[in-house]
């Protein structure tokens, strides 16, 4: 009935270029789980030392100064791990490598595919129709538009690891009590919980939770919420606690109550509160979530450009440009059916705002608030990703219902359209409202990026909203016009502001916020200087805008190794220097020292305090920056530092300490104004080279013997008050 669809394009496509590939031909074929190495790139240094994000040290440790110099060198000369590739799923660097091959002629490969699509599913009908038969009552309601058999059918024409996405569609995910691995993400260990043990001491609960069922300012709109649900089969009738009570006929339950959030988009959602009815305490999930991040369309277009190097082409010279879309699924969550024991252990109750009373529903879809509804939801966009690069040949990736699509502008939107079309055939449609056209310029995830130069240049640009820019000047033209910062609206203030930072050049977007961070639990409301200058920090990103920038290519730069040290042995006498290898490895490789003399009145800049190790650690850093701001510029290289807390500020970008965060502060503003990358590594102080010229000056034997020159510098003392603004300004004409 089918063998001969399913042994024809493009349904053996991607078995045959695994094939080709020397990749492992015996099933299942899932995601790839990205180790640390493979998620800690993208341009940014994300953890150092014991950090969960901290990769292995580029040079080992325990080694003496001389092989340690050695091997610095040879880490200095290549690409740092900030340039390193991401780890991308097979079926991915097959979509990329379909991009490059049939570019041109994608939209008629991809209108076939569709069409054989379509062909499937008439042939399985009768299969579908059987599976219907099925079905219990509350899951047909919710997934009477999903086709569930073609899903079934595809999970196992693509070897899908999750075995049981078919079935749960047709009898129901779990929502509460133990989720299984599936498989499709990391396992970690999970308690298995019973459902006898969810629903012990329900009642009891659910007498002290109806107490706290009020009458409210939310009650019309969650009532309106819940009833929509009704009216589209996500749930049951509306019952009264006597009709609650004649449909359990003394069945255990427990209760879950509904509440409104308001997003920073100000729309009003219905949420349930799982804390409270204790479902969270209930549930436990053997599945480890990974999700994209808002980069993933520059991964995409980086893998594709990858696949044309190995073709002896240049991506630069492609007459081509690249394009950018993006999709969302509608209430996505309802969509997604649960088990009809486990929705006895969470039926919803609201106060209805005319009846005076609590009533109830009995869910059929997932509930927003259930800790185990966000695995079962995402079972079902990562296997859509695999359907659309397998079969369709398109750059894509979910986050949660949300789509990205990278294509060619001479496919003409074609793989959007077909991801569109085989979506529909599925019975999961996206939300015509929320398409995002192809284009240069595209949004995903709340951070907009811009493909204009990803051809030409090879580099993709990210920066945020101006919805959230907007809403950010919004709190501190209010907080000025009232002199007085609340603790809630710090809160919400730094939450925007942590946002945003993920969309600014290196970590430049992080310190100088410490006071709007403390006042969220502090009673005060006053402004202070210090929170203003915090205002003036963030409004001076806004007027640079730093954008973030994703190189698709290694970049042809020139590079450099750094280690620096300083020392204090008696207060407010500091020592420091730096040792600079330049084109390491190179047949012109340049080495220089330098000798920091510090002036007295650093000491009276920073906090009192006797130990100020750190602050000179760090200052060494800025020193090297300012003294010779041409050797920089446009460089990327790798700095030693063997003081953990000034390495930990300069990684974080931000610091608890004051000192340490405005050098921070000052360090990554200069960096983002000279365009250089620097990876920063811990060194042990015995095998640290700069250790000799840090307190021997030019009198230190190593670093003559290694042929390094010797030469003097200081700190400028004039850069330690400039406002931000002013700091950038001054590093891009140094």
């Amino acid at each position: 009935m089918i063998e001969d669809l399913i042994n024809s394009v493009p349904f053996t496509c991607y078995a045959e270029w695994r094939e080709q590939q020397d990749l492992e031909m015996v099933g299942p074929w899932g995601p790839t789980a990205a180790g640390r190495s493979g998620r800690c790139a993208m341009g940014r240094q994300e953890g150092a030392l014991a950090h969960r994000a901290a990769l292995p040290p580029v040079v080992s440790f325990g080694l003496p100064p001389d092989t340690h110099f050695e091997r610095s060198r040879e880490a200095g000369a290549s690409e740092t791990p900030m340039e390193a590739r991401t780890m991308a799923d097979d079926d991915l660097h097959f979509a990329a490598y379909k991009m490059w091959r049939l570019r041109g002629q994608l939209t008629v490969h991809r209108k076939r595919a569709v069409g054989a699509i379509r062909e499937l599913q008439r042939r399985w009908a009768p299969v579908t129709k059987q599976l219907r038969r099925w079905q219990p009552p509350s899951a047909l309601s919710v997934t009477r538009a999903r086709d569930v058999g073609l899903i079934g059918l595809l999970t196992i024409l693509l070897l899908w690891p999750d075995v049981t996405l078919a079935p749960n569609f047709i009898c129901g995910f779990p929502a509460v009590g133990y989720s299984p691995a599936c498989d499709v993400f990391p396992a970690r260990s999970a308690r298995l919980i019973s459902r006898e043990e969810v629903l012990a001491e329900g009642e009891e609960d659910a007498i002290s939770l109806l107490k706290k069922v009020r009458q409210g300012p939310e009650d019309d709109f969650l009532l309106e919420a819940s009833e929509k649900d009704r009216e589209n089969g996500f749930s049951g009738n509306q019952m009264t606690a006597k009709q609650l009570r004649g449909m359990l006929q003394g069945r255990r339950y427990r209760l879950i109550r509904r509440f409104c959030v308001k997003p920073s988009t100000g729309k009003s959602r219905a949420c349930d509160d799982a804390d409270e009815g204790k479902q969270s305490a209930l549930s436990s999930d053997a599945n480890k979530l990974e999700l994209c991040a808002a980069f993933r369309p520059a991964q995409h277009m980086t893998l594709v450009h990858d696949v044309a190097r190995e073709a002896g082409h240049s991506p630069s010279k492609i007459e081509d440009e690249w394009e950018s879309g993006g999709e969302d699924w509608p209430d996505a969550y309802r969509y997604t059916p649960m088990s009809p024991e486990d929705a006895y252990a969470c039926i919803v109750v609201i106060f209805h705002p005319i009846l005076k009373q609590p009533v109830f529903y009995l869910y059929f879809g997932l509930l927003f608030g259930l800790p185990l509804a966000v695995t079962p939801f995402n079972r079902w966009p990562k296997c859509c990703e695999a359907l659309s690069r397998r079969l369709l040949m398109t750059l894509v990736s979910f986050y949660f219902d949300d789509a990205t699509v990278q294509d060619w502008a001479s496919s003409k939107g074609s793989g959007q359209l077909a991801l569109r079309q085989t979506m529909t055939v599925l019975g999961t449609p996206f939300a015509e409202a929320k398409q995002q056209q192809m284009s240069s310029h595209s949004d995903f995830l709340g951070l907009e990026h811009d493909l204009v130069h990803a051809r030409a240049q090879e580099k993709v640009t990210f920066w945020v909203r101006e919805r959230l820019q907007t809403k950010i000047l919004d709190f501190i033209k209010k907080a000025r016009a009232d002199n007085r910062l609340a603790s809630g609206v710090a809160s919400k203030l730094y939450g925007c502001s942590n946002f945003f930072e993920q969309a600014v050049y290196g970590k430049i977007g992080r310190a100088g916020l410490n006071s709007v961070k403390d006042r969220q639990y502090d009673k005060l409301l006053s402004l202070t200087p210090a929170i203003e200058q915090a205002f003036e920090v963030l409004e001076a990103i806004m007027k640079e805008r730093p954008v973030r920038t994703i190189h698709l290519t290694v970049a042809p730069v020139q590079r450099f190794v750094v280690a620096s040290d300083a020392a204090l042995e008696i207060p407010r006498h500091g020592a420091g220097g730096y040792l600079e290898v330049w084109r390491p490895l190179k047949a012109d490789e340049y080495r220089s020292g330098f000798v920091v003399t510090i002036p007295e009145g650093v000491y009276d800049l920073w906090s009192a305090g006797v130990h100020r190790i750190a602050q000179l650690e760090l200052l060494m850093v800025l020193v090297a920056l300012v003294s010779n701001p041409n050797r920089f510029r446009g460089r990327r290289g790798v700095w030693f530092i063997d003081n953990t807390a000034a390495l930990i500020a300069m990684v974080r970008g931000r610091s608890d300490s004051a000192d340490l965060d405005r050098l921070a502060l000052i360090i990554h503003a200069a960096m983002f104004a000279l365009e250089v990358w620097i990876y920063f590594e811990w060194i042990e102080t015995k095998s640290n080279r700069s250790d000799g010229i840090s307190r021997d000056a030019e009198n230190d034997k190593w670093h003559v013997e290694n042929k390094f020159s010797t030469e003097q510098c200081s700190f400028p003392l004039c850069h330690w008050k400039l406002p931000l603004r002013a700091l950038i300004r001054v590093f891009a004409f140094l």
